[in-house]
C-alpha cells in the first residue's frame, strides 16, 4: 500500500495456507482489494474461505504451463455462490471463447494478456461484452 497499490494477488499454489490468511488480512486491514488465484478444485474450496476476495480461475497449469479451458468451467462449479466477481485467466483467445464462458459460467471478468498483445500488435482488438 506505501507504494500506492491498490490490491495484491494471491496465488494459493505459491504460499503456504497460512500465509494466504495473514497476506488477506493485512491487505483487508490497509483497504486493499484482493484477488485469490485457485487452478484446482482443491484451492477453489479453500478460497471460498476468502469471502471479500475476487476469485481468479487460472486456466494456465503453473507447474506445466499448459492451458486447458475446461478449468474454468470446472471450478467455477465449486465457486457457484461466491458472492464476489469470478475471472478466467488465461488462454482466452477469442471473443468467441469469452463469449462461451460467459454464456456458460455467467463470468463476466476476464484477464486477457498474451492474445490481447498479438491482437494489437496487429492493429486489431475484440471487442469484451
Amino acid at each position: 500500500r506505501s507504494y500506492g497499490a491498490d490490491a495484491i494477488l494471491i496465488i494459493l499454489a505459491g504460499v503456504s495456507e497460512e500465509l494466504a490468511y495473514e497476506l488477506y488480512d493485512e491487505a483487508l486491514k490497509y483497504n486493499m482489494s484482493v484477488i485469490v488465484e485457485v487452478h484446482t478444485v482443491k484451492e477453489a474450496k479453500k478460497a471460498l474461505c476468502f469471502k471479500d476476495a475476487l476469485i481468479g480461475i487460472n486456466n494456465r497449469n503453473l507447474k506445466t504451463l499448459k492451458t486447458e479451458m475446461n478449468t474454468t468451467y470446472e471450478i467455477n462449479n465449486v465457486l457457484i455462490n461466491h458472492n464476489r466477481p469470478i475471472i478466467s485467466e488465461s488462454g482466452i483467445k477469442t471473443k468467441e471463447e469469452l463469449l462461451e464462458i460467459n454464456n456458460k459460467t455467467k463470468i463476466k471478468t476476464f484477464l486477457i494478456g498474451e492474445s490481447l498483445l498479438k491482437n494489437l500488435s496487429n492493429n486489431s482488438i475484440f471487442s469484451v461484452l
